[in-house]
């Protein structure tokens, strides 16, 4: 899935899509205090993530709800830069005085860090992961006892190359 900012996309603010945008907020949903006040709920469409971002529609595009609203309130095209919620971490507020704009992929990949929001996808918990932590120890032993890499990768279903990496620790490195 692409990252938020990658998907952006130009737009107008038509007044039609204003009106769309104020139907499809609930204000003061959450009591958080505090100068930021409380969080303005998206009710519209949502997107299918873990934690959903809200979503609207304009000239046939779908839009973030919160790069809308902060482009609605701070007069600001948020095209190119990540709009980041910095005071609830609540993917559906919209609240403005909730969002940043952040200027790259890479600050808001730290800002997620930080976070703790991310958890890196390393080993068999990567999506396209096809060893086991057990089949690669198998691999490394079975290296040792002088397998080629030829018969590495035929028996455990992967290339030749792959197998030379796993079986030389230049990846799966926090396997034991």
């Amino acid at each position: 899935m692409l990252d938020p900012c990658k998907r952006a996309r130009k737009f107008r603010l038509t007044p039609s899509l204003i009106k769309r945008f104020e139907n499809q907020v609930e204000r003061a949903q959450r009591n958080l205090g505090g100068p930021h006040g409380d969080c303005w709920i998206w009710t519209g469409s949502k997107d299918k993530r873990k934690r959903p971002y809200g979503r609207i529609k304009s000239e046939g595009h779908t839009l973030l709800a919160h790069r809308v609203s902060y482009f609605y309130h701070y007069i600001s095209d948020p095209f190119g830069f990540c709009v980041n919620h910095i005071h609830c971490d609540n993917t559906l507020c919209v609240n403005p005085s909730h969002l940043n704009l952040l200027k790259s992929i890479a600050d808001n990949t730290k800002e997620s860090d930080a976070k703790g929001r991310r958890k890196p996808l390393i080993g068999i918990n990567h999506q396209n992961a096809k060893l086991t932590d057990d089949m690669v120890r198998n691999i490394r032993n079975d290296r040792k006892t002088g397998m080629t890499y030829f018969e590495l990768a035929e028996k455990y279903n992967i290339s030749y190359q792959y197998a030379q990496r796993v079986a030389t620790r230049q990846v799966r490195k926090t396997v034991i």
